[in-house]
């Protein structure tokens, strides 16, 4: 398998020419050597889809010994009765009728008749929102392709069931669309491009080879303890934001809540596992079922007991993250009906987590809204969409109570646009598939000005920067002529922590800006200065187009020949355009337009501001289509930005 000039990665190897679907003893032999000699095998061109049988019959075959017939995690527990079929699995993760060793991984509607499954059954995909420490990746980032790595592991119960020597993966339906960017979140900015729905691994041989010589000697000599019923232990608790370790916040359940277990089946593992075949060395550990250490930096050396689980991570962190790198990572980007099998005694794998929902065979066109979407909406079958609050940005909380009677706020006002390596769209087009009428919703401004206005659910809410840059003074027209904005690299990103006034517009003033160093790696050259006013080409209208929230630095002057006053200071900023920007924030400016199914909006991204009003739940589903196109050319002011 050939890999990047810039990769570290020495593993894997592509197999044409056997059917895996009929293999012979031979065939096998050929596989089990290969496997153990590349770890990962990526079978291509197989005549058909691997059967849920033979794909059983493949990795039963690297252990003849094991005779429980059970999943890698121990019998399932029952999920769900369906027309006659019981489901048996993990949760998010059902087994299949016919062939129960084999789990469904992945989200979304499967093809009809699926081996047992009834028509329009989903599947629903695990979210690093779940399981991760908070603060999460916006939303806002999320649909542009940010994400994380969900869990660094290998595939074992870590209790009473010894881990399977390998796994097998068979690509039934892949997600289609533009590389995702997986973040490390980390100080470095650390990330990296994959394909949507790739599986991620590293060799253990690597993660050996990167510790320094004394910290080598001690994983050869020393073990792991893991939790009895490790996955019920951490359950609660959270994720480290890469994905290899869990936090300490005390969440984990204690032992007396576990179910009812046995010390003789409590698994300890040394940290380093050998080869049978090849006597290759490698580092296999799971850093977030770790309960306890047994450290020796030699056979006969003294052996220290670590229990206390912050330094149990601490060193887990100290042993795991060195390989953690994009240059040793291999993320494999699955093709329909390719078969992927690993060593699972060598190799650490993870997904990552995407909740961004498209329109299948054309996945530019997302799929805004909320609830139950339908039996077949365009390919998305039986699909939810579980969205977050719309006003849990903002920084003075609205209660559950007032929202579930219709006390709503504009959760955020903004343009589409990146406002980083790639210019907003002229246009936006929404098209209205379905949302609630009725009851009305009372949205309040809560800023002490007592703004109210009544609303059908469900709607998007406009405003005319055009009408703004009308109601400035001259003085003010003329600053903003010959002014322009800089954004904050990676904007997003950088605001990402960052909490709204109750209104949507604008930010509040915490400091909780990302520093740039922490942020992903960036170019400079991407970075976007924007005129503040931008000029409609066709009309020659005016619009004081600024988008606060990520405004970063304003370089003002008032003639095309002054020299700019250069303001870093967000507050300063964030003052100076709440002047401007608030005075159209009132009823009599804003539009509420009434769509019904079947209407289509298209507005002029380069004049509005818009924002989304969120309703309670049970009120119903709310079904919108919406896509744009990056521009070609930037916005123009009345007076170019100087390069």
């Amino acid at each position: 398998m050939i890999h990047a000039a810039s990769s570290n990665v020495d593993f894997g190897a592509e197999i044409y020419g056997i059917d895996l679907n009929d293999f012979t003893d031979a065939d096998f032999e050929f596989i089990s050597d290969s496997l153990h000699k590349h770890k990962l095998l990526v079978f291509k061109k197989q005549p058909q889809m691997l059967t849920p049988q033979q794909q059983y019959s493949l990795t039963s075959r690297f252990d003849p010994e094991e005779k429980t017939g059970g999943f890698a995690h121990g019998h399932d527990p029952f999920l769900a009765h369906h027309d006659g079929v019981n489901f048996y699995g993990i949760p998010k993760r059902p087994a299949l009728p016919v062939q129960p060793q084999v789990h469904i991984l992945g989200r979304g509607p499967l093809p009809d008749n699926h081996y047992g499954f009834p028509p329009g059954f989903e599947i629903q995909g695990i979210d690093h929102e779940e399981f991760h420490l908070p603060p999460h990746i916006p939303a806002k980032e999320r649909e542009a392709g940010a994400s994380r790595f969900y869990q660094w592991h290998f595939d074992g119960s870590l209790y009473n069931i010894p881990p399977p020597r390998v796994g097998c993966l068979l690509a039934v339906c892949t997600p289609k669309g533009p590389d995702v960017t997986v973040r490390w979140e980390d100080e470095a900015g650390t990330s990296m491009k994959m394909a949507p729905g790739a599986t991620a691994m590293v060799a253990g041989s690597q993660a050996l080879k990167l510790l320094d010589e004394e910290l080598r000697r001690v994983v050869m000599h020393s073990k792991i303890e893991y939790a009895p019923h490790a996955f019920v232990w951490m359950s609660k608790a959270h994720s480290s934001r890469l994905g290899h370790l869990i936090e300490t916040e005390g969440l984990e359940k204690s032992l007396d809540d576990l179910p009812k277990w046995d010390r003789s089946k409590v698994c300890i593992y040394p940290m380093v596992w050998t080869n049978p075949k090849t006597g290759e060395k490698s580092l296999q550990v799971h850093g977030q079922g770790a309960f306890k250490l047994y450290l020796k930096n030699s056979p006969d050396g003294k052996e220290r007991v670590v229990d206390d689980l912050k330094e149990v991570r601490s060193f887990m962190d100290r042993i795991m993250r060195p390989v953690l790198r994009p240059e040793n990572i291999y993320a494999h980007p699955h093709s329909e009906q390719d078969v992927i099998l690993w060593y699972n005694r060598a190799v650490w794998h993870s997904i990552r987590g995407r909740d961004v929902y498209s329109v299948p065979g054309a996945e530019n066109v997302r799929i805004i809204g909320k609830g139950y979407q339908g039996e077949d909406h365009f390919g998305l079958k039986d699909t939810t969409i579980k969205k977050e609050l719309a006003h849990l940005w903002h920084d003075e909380k609205l209660s559950d109570e007032d929202f579930a009677t219709g006390h709503t706020r504009f959760q955020r006002w903004h343009i589409d646009a990146p406002l980083y390596a790639r210019d907003p769209a002229w246009f936006t087009t929404l098209r209205c598939f379905k949302r609630p009428t009725e009851p009305e919703v009372e949205i309040h401004w809560d800023d002490g000005s007592g703004r109210t206005m009544k609303s059908q659910p469900g709607l998007t809410a406009f405003l005319s920067n055009v009408q703004t840059y009308d109601l400035m003074t001259e003085e003010e027209k003329q600053i903003a002529d010959h002014s322009w904005v800089e954004y904050a690299p990676h904007p997003y990103q950088w605001m990402g922590e960052c909490k709204s006034k109750s209104t949507g517009l604008g930010l509040v003033n915490q400091g909780r800006e990302k520093r740039l160093e922490a942020l992903q790696p960036y170019d400079d050259a991407s970075v976007k200065r924007y005129p503040m006013v931008w000029v409609n080409p066709v009309t020659n209208e005016r619009a004081f187009m600024v988008h606060g929230i990520c405004a970063r630095r304003m370089f003002i002057r008032s003639s095309p020949t002054e020299e700019p006053e250069i303001v870093e200071d967000l507050v300063r900023i964030r003052q100076w355009l709440a002047v401007i920007q608030e005075r159209v924030l009132k009823p009599e400016y804003i539009f509420l337009l009434e769509v019904a199914e079947g209407d289509i909006l298209i507005w002029a991204n380069y004049q509005l501001f818009h924002t989304a009003v969120d309703y309670p739940d049970s009120w119903g589903p709310r079904t919108m289509h919406q896509a744009n196109i990056g521009s070609s050319i930037g916005p123009i002011g009345p007076v170019p930005v100087p390069t």
